[in-house]
């Protein structure tokens, strides 16, 4: 019996004496004080941001395809982007705008959130 519940006491806990918790899965990581560098997928320490739901595609295209560049910030919003490729004046501005209204989960670096610039390509098939 005294396995059975030390057993739940760990599972709940994170370890016996209930020093040590599991991070909660919802809540965001904190931001890394001090750490303005902006990163990319080159970075291999950092995992990227993950938007929260998928970008929406602008609905028309003059070009095949285009890319917009944002850079997440460790809230996980969008503050800053630019168009990397451009698909038309249109297209681009309805892309940038998507991304801009993109909540992400933020680009994490020894856990906690920094910066991060994030291609965005969007292709017509």
């Amino acid at each position: 019996m005294r396995t059975v519940a030390a057993a739940a006491l760990f599972a709940v806990t994170g370890c016996l004496f209930g020093r040590h918790r599991a991070a909660r899965e919802g809540l965001p990581p904190p931001p890394c004080v001090g750490d303005t560098a902006v990163y990319t997928a080159a970075d291999s320490s950092v995992s990227p941001p993950r938007p929260k739901l998928p970008i929406a595609p602008p609905q028309e295209f003059a070009a095949s395809r285009m890319t917009v560049e944002g850079i997440v910030e460790p809230d996980g919003a969008v503050r800053q982007s630019r168009v990397v490729v451009s698909g038309g004046a249109a297209a681009d501005s309805q892309l940038v705008a998507a991304l801009r209204q993109t909540s992400f989960r933020p680009a994490v670096r020894h856990g906690c959130a920094v910066r991060f610039a994030l291609p965005v390509t969007v292709s017509v098939f």
